[in-house]
């Protein structure tokens, strides 16, 4: 029985090996053909293949594409992309050690503190893999959008729902409270916005440290 077992661990460490050498082969090829860019059947097609690997957990697969193959690092930087890779990674079981390995992996570092990705995440209202992200890498905090708002007026202005909880975590992260849009519109304007009325009164009285001073938070609902 401990024969056949060893049996089948060298045979699976030999697929295994087999199969990467297949990998690097195909890469080879594929590096050495001229290719144009990928049009959007064949974007559409990585979505798919992109899907799988992820669900299946191939995060090293995921990684070698992306390391040797141009297009593949060409697809993760391209705006349009990312909401599609964030809802595979939001939707898997496995989603915060996929962050994690995308995080502690140099070559995807890069597209995991874009600003692309952090305002999907706030659109989505994913606090989970925003408060580990945010905690890697405080300046994200200071990330603008093409409004000129930080996640802070963002999540004031652009998203709906329940978000008092986000609010209180970036302002004990420091975000800029001073902070003026390319609209002319600050954190304590936006806060008083009739849309943010159910949020105001979620923050009522509560207070944060600004500039080595208290400033009230909220106002009296009755003020608004």
């Amino acid at each position: 029985m401990t024969r056949a077992i060893e049996t089948v661990k060298k045979n699976g460490t030999f697929v295994e090996i087999a199969q990467w050498e297949i990998m690097n082969i195909i890469t080879d090829i594929y590096n050495s053909t001229e290719t144009t860019s990928w049009n959007d059947n064949v974007n559409d097609e990585f979505k798919s293949i992109l899907g799988r690997l992820i669900n299946k957990n191939r995060v090293d697969a995921v990684l070698f594409i992306y390391r040797h193959l141009y297009h593949v690092r060409d697809f993760f930087n391209q705006s349009k992309n990312c909401r599609t890779i964030v809802d595979h990674i939001t939707g898997n079981e496995l989603g915060g050690q996929l962050i994690k390995t995308f995080i502690d992996k140099k070559p995807l570092q890069n597209w995991i503190i874009g600003k692309d990705l952090i305002f999907i995440l706030l659109q989505k209202k994913e606090r989970k893999f925003l408060k580990k992200l945010f905690l890697l890498f405080p300046f994200l905090v200071h990330q603008l959008d093409e409004d000129g708002n930080d996640p802070l007026l963002h999540i004031c202005l652009k998203v709906r729902g329940c978000r008092h909880r986000f609010v209180q975590f970036l302002t004990t992260m420091k975000a800029d409270l001073q902070r003026i849009n390319f609209n002319g519109e600050d954190f304590f304007g936006a806060i008083h916005l009739e849309r943010n009325r159910k949020l105001l009164k979620k923050l009522n009285m509560e207070e944060i440290n600004h500039e080595q001073r208290n400033i009230r938070f909220i106002e009296i609902i009755s003020n608004v």
